[in-house]
C-alpha cells in the first residue's frame, strides 16, 4: 500500500515510496507590523454588484475594510486580479482610521495618465492635506512621489503603462522616509504629519487618470522586512 510520510521539515525534503523529494515552501507574508493587506485575486474578499465594488475586506484579520456606498464612484472588478480606479469617474474607496509615523505602504499598480498636470493617487490622507502617495505627469515626465506635511520625495523619468504594473512603496518616517519603484529607489526626509482620518485609495476628484491595484501591503509601527515582502509579492505576482 502506498504511503507518504514526511522527513526533516526544516530541510522540506518529502519521502515518497522510498523516494527522496525537495520541496521549496512559498515565500509568506512577514506579519510583524502588518496593519492590513488587500489582495484583489481573492474574490471572497470583494463585495461587488455587476463588477462595482462597495468593499475591499483587510485579510490581515485586522477588519481594516476599504469601502465605498456611493454607486457612481465604485472602482471596477471583472473577475481579474485587479480593482480599477477611473479619475474621470472619481472612484476611490475609503475608510475611517489614521497612520501614524513610521508607516510604509506597498501597492501592486498599474498607471494611465493622459494628459500633463495629472495624477493618480494611490494612498492619501483627509482630503490629502497631510500625506499622499501617487504618480503624476508634469513637463512630459511620469513622477513617483510621497507626501507628508513638509516635504516631499519623488523619482523621476518613470513611464508605467496600463499594462505594466510595479511595485510602489512609499515609508513614511521623518528625515528616514524613503520611496521606490521595483528596485529604484531614493532616502530623504518629508514631514512628520499622521495620516489623519478618513484615508483612502483611487483618485479623489475628477481627471482622465486611470489606477489598477492587485495589492496593497500596509505596515505600522516599525520597519518592515523588506526582503521578505518583495519576496512574497515577486513569488505572488511576479514583480520584484
Amino acid at each position: 500500500m502506498c504511503c507518504v510520510s514526511f522527513f526533516n521539515l526544516h530541510a522540506q525534503r518529502i519521502i515518497v515510496n522510498g523516494w527522496k523529494y525537495s520541496a521549496t515552501a512559498s515565500p509568506t507574508l512577514p506579519a510583524t507590523n502588518l496593519w492590513a493587506y488587500y489582495e484583489a485575486d481573492d474574490a471572497s474578499s470583494i463585495t461587488q454588484s455587476s463588477n462595482n465594488v462597495s468593499q475591499w475586506n483587510d485579510k490581515s484579520g485586522n477588519g481594516r475594510n476599504w469601502l465605498q456606498s456611493n454607486a457612481t464612484l465604485k472602482p471596477v472588478w471583472n473577475g481579474t486580479n485587479a480593482i480599477t480606479f477611473q479619475g474621470s469617474s472619481g472612484q476611490a474607496m475609503y475608510q475611517s482610521a489614521s497612520l501614524s509615523q513610521p508607516y510604509t505602504i506597498y501597492i501592486v499598480a498599474a498607471v494611465n495618465i493622459i494628459a500633463n498636470s495629472d495624477g493618480a493617487i494611490m494612498f492619501y490622507d483627509n482630503g490629502a492635506t497631510n500625506s499622499f502617495m501617487d504618480v503624476e505627469r508634469a513637463s512630459s515626465t511620469n513622477t513617483f512621489k510621497i507626501y507628508a506635511n513638509t516635504g516631499t520625495l519623488s523619482l523621476a523619468s518613470l513611464h508605467p503603462v496600463n499594462s505594466t504594473y510595479y511595485l510602489f512603496k512609499g515609508s513614511w518616517n521623518g528625515s528616514s522616509s524613503s520611496l521606490s519603484v521595483n528596485t529604484s529607489s531614493v532616502i530623504g526626509s518629508v514631514g512628520t504629519a499622521t495620516a489623519s482620518s478618513p484615508i483612502g485609495i483611487g483618485y479623489i476628484g475628477t481627471n482622465t487618470s486611470s489606477l489598477s491595484i492587485k495589492g496593497i501591503y500596509i505596515y505600522q509601527g516599525g520597519t518592515p522586512n523588506d526582503a521578505a515582502v518583495r519576496a512574497y509579492t515577486t513569488n505572488k505576482w511576479g514583480i520584484p
